[in-house]
């Protein structure tokens, strides 16, 4: 991800006051910002992008000025657009890997699509309870989700989504944080045989032989299939009240 103008600025501030105290530390400059030392490393590096809460977080410890403030603004909202849906009838994006290792627990994206169900509470207590985790989980993933700008509050201080859309990992992640979360969805999926009605899910299987050329137009195929399903839900919802995951496997039972 490549750094911003808003980014370069704090990172010009830091080593401003480094010249000034060569002792000053990246943790003295997060406490100075009112933010974690490891969210603020992570942001001098261009690892997440910057929100406009966080530009209106630092305003003031910043000293930023009425022009920078217009400039950094637009900057943030052409990147939020950038990075917005390639074709306007999906109703998916991709996130890149940097923000996904700060999200990876499977009930971060749980909590993405609880917000916006009716009757929603942004409540530690109600979310561990509803999804079945912890009070402390819960409270770390909602900062989480606000920090890399997943989560904001409206005018009304009502918590909402930024994106009206699903989040899609990119193609190809096979690092170990994307492992990590779909192992974690496979976990949920056995959990749901034994404890779910068979009238609320959906677990099946096909054994086919397969010539291996025919991958790349398979999964190919697969991500299609995701898609549609994904928009065709978007645009028949008309009473959301649960989250589903939407998990299909395909691999070779055979070894060569």
């Amino acid at each position: 991800m490549k750094n911003s103008k808003f980014q370069q600025y704090i990172a010009n501030e830091f080593e401003r006051r480094k010249k000034i105290n060569p002792r000053y530390s990246l943790r003295a400059f997060a406490q100075h910002l009112n933010i974690q030392a490891s969210l603020l490393s992570r942001i001098l590096r261009g690892k997440i992008p910057l929100t406009e809460k966080a530009l209106n977080r630092f305003c003031e410890p910043l000293n930023i000025g009425q022009a920078e403030y217009k400039a950094f603004s637009r900057e943030i909202h052409d990147e939020k657009v950038s990075r917005g849906l390639k074709d306007p009838n999906e109703v998916v994006r991709e996130i890149n890997l940097d923000e996904f290792k700060f999200i990876q627990d499977w009930y971060h994206f749980v909590i993405l699509e609880l917000v916006t169900l009716p009757g929603f509470q942004a409540n530690p207590e109600w979310i561990a309870k509803r999804i079945n985790i912890s009070k402390a989980e819960a409270q770390m993933a909602l900062k989480r989700l606000m920090d890399i700008g997943e989560l904001e509050k409206n005018a009304n201080g009502v918590l909402i989504p930024t994106h009206k859309t699903s989040i899609l990992m990119e193609q190809g992640l096979t690092n170990a944080a994307f492992k990590q979360r779909q192992k974690q969805v496979l976990k949920k999926a056995i959990e749901a045989m034994d404890f779910i009605p068979i009238e609320q899910r959906d677990q099946s299987a096909m054994t086919i032989p397969v010539d291996q050329n025919l991958m790349p137009e398979i999964k190919e195929r697969i991500k299609k299939f995701r898609r549609s399903l994904a928009t065709y839900i978007e645009k028949n919802n008309q009473d959301a009240d649960s989250v589903y995951e939407l998990s299909i496997s395909f691999f070779p039972w055979t070894q060569k």
